[in-house]
């Protein structure tokens, strides 16, 4: 299963999918989703920065195979993925970061909601240091892409906006009240982001 995680594509994702299912069929479920989370989870969780299109494709296979094997697989690696961002989430490098565009993503396409997204922004804005600025600036800026000829990117703040209008409005003027706090170095990126979100409720209000 290594090597299929490995060399996922977008031109080969439906006969990895294919290839998944089979597994499924022929082995314990509970193994191989254990087993693919795992494999998922090392790759996303890179100490790297990942290259949005990467983790935006992976974010589209669990989305893929959400709709094929149904809730148990997504539930655990959601559940997993949570976890293993909760254990590493006050430590530097890009690890966290990572796991959080993964999370943004999954969210974008369908596999995770929106109370999920709202409980760990507000979590961010709890102490809004360094860390908690660029993940929960990572979070807001996320964008799904519906194609690699057609770009048509959804961010996960137009997201929010669909799915619980009253929730954007809370977390904009949670977000103006702590602009004070924002760490100097990442003020510039903090306050267009704060605009978009309320250009995101003005919509849902006008």
């Amino acid at each position: 299963m290594t090597s299929l995680t490995r060399s996922l594509s977008e031109a080969n994702m439906s006969t990895i999918l294919s290839e998944i299912e089979s597994l499924y069929r022929t082995h314990p479920r509970a193994s191989v989703t254990s087993t693919l989370t795992s494999l998922l989870l090392t790759i996303l969780s890179a100490e790297q920065s990942l290259l949005d299109t990467f983790v935006i494709l992976h974010a589209g296979f669990v989305a893929a195979l959400y709709r094929i094997m149904g809730t148990d697989f997504c539930a655990f690696l959601v559940q997993t993925l949570v976890e293993r961002f909760e254990s590493i989430h006050h430590k530097s490098g890009k690890e966290n970061t990572n796991l959080v565009a993964f999370l943004s993503e999954l969210y974008n396409f369908g596999v995770v909601g929106a109370g999920l997204i709202y409980d760990l922004i507000r979590m961010f804005l709890e102490t809004l240091n360094e860390i908690d600025t660029e993940l929960l600036l990572k979070m807001i800026q996320s964008k799904q892409s519906c194609s690699s000829n057609k770009v048509d990117a959804i961010d996960s703040g137009q997201q929010l906006r669909q799915d619980d209008p009253s929730a954007l409005k809370e977390i904009v003027i949670l977000m103006q009240s702590k602009v004070s706090e924002v760490p100097p170095e990442s003020l510039r990126y903090f306050v267009p982001s704060v605009s978009v979100l309320m250009k995101c409720t003005n919509k849902v209000y006008d």
